[in-house]
C-alpha cells in the first residue's frame, strides 16, 4: 500500500524554502487568491476545517462545560450513568472530528495530484496552518477532560473515605 503524499513530500517542500521564496510566494498567493477561491477541493478544504472548528467548539466545549458544572456543583459526585452519557457522547464527537479530518486528508491528495506546485504550496499553508488551529483546540479540550478526570477521582477517593489523594 503506498504512503501518503503529504506524509513525504510536505517536510522536505517546506524545510527548503528560503525566506526570500516565502516572501515570492506570498506575494504569488495574494496576486492568485481569486483563482484559487474557484477551486471545488480548495474550497471543500475550507468548508472542512470550518466544519470541525465550529463542531469542536460548540459540542465538545459544551461537553467539558456541563461536565465541570456537573462536578463542581455542591460538592456531590457526577452519578456513573451521567458519566457514561458524558463519556459516550465526547467519543462520538471524536470520532465524528476524526472522520472529518480524513475526508481533509484525502481532499488534500486529491488537490495535490491536480494542481501545479505554486497552487500546492499555497493549499500547503492553508492546511498546515488550519491543521495547527485544530491542532490547539484539540490540545485545550483534551487538557480539560484531564482536569474533569482529575477532579472525579478525588470526588470519588473522598466519598469512599481515602485522603491520601494530593489536590
Amino acid at each position: 500500500m503506498e504512503e501518503p503524499i503529504g506524509s513525504w513530500v510536505f517536510p522536505r517542500l517546506s524545510l527548503t524554502l528560503a525566506s526570500k521564496e516565502m516572501v515570492y510566494f506570498s506575494k504569488w498567493i495574494y496576486r492568485h487568491r481569486s483563482r484559487l477561491r474557484k477551486d471545488k477541493s480548495f474550497q471543500r478544504l475550507l468548508q472542512i476545517e470550518r466544519l470541525i472548528k465550529r463542531y469542536l467548539k460548540i459540542n465538545i466545549t459544551n461537553l467539558a462545560k456541563q461536565a465541570l458544572k456537573e462536578i463542581n456543583s455542591s460538592g456531590r459526585i457526577v452519578s456513573s450513568t451521567q458519566l457514561i452519557s458524558f463519556m459516550t457522547q465526547l467519543s462520538d464527537c471524536t470520532l465524528y472530528v476524526i472522520q472529518l479530518l480524513k475526508l481533509m486528508e484525502s481532499t488534500f491528495n486529491d488537490l495535490y495530484q491536480r494542481i501545479e506546485t505554486c497552487h500546492l504550496l499555497y493549499a500547503y499553508i492553508i492546511v498546515t496552518s488550519s491543521l495547527s488551529r485544530l491542532w490547539f483546540y484539540l490540545k485545550r479540550h483534551v487538557w480539560v477532560l484531564c482536569e474533569i478526570q482529575s477532579r472525579l477521582f478525588i470526588k470519588e477517593s473522598k466519598s469512599f473515605g481515602t485522603n491520601n489523594v494530593i489536590e
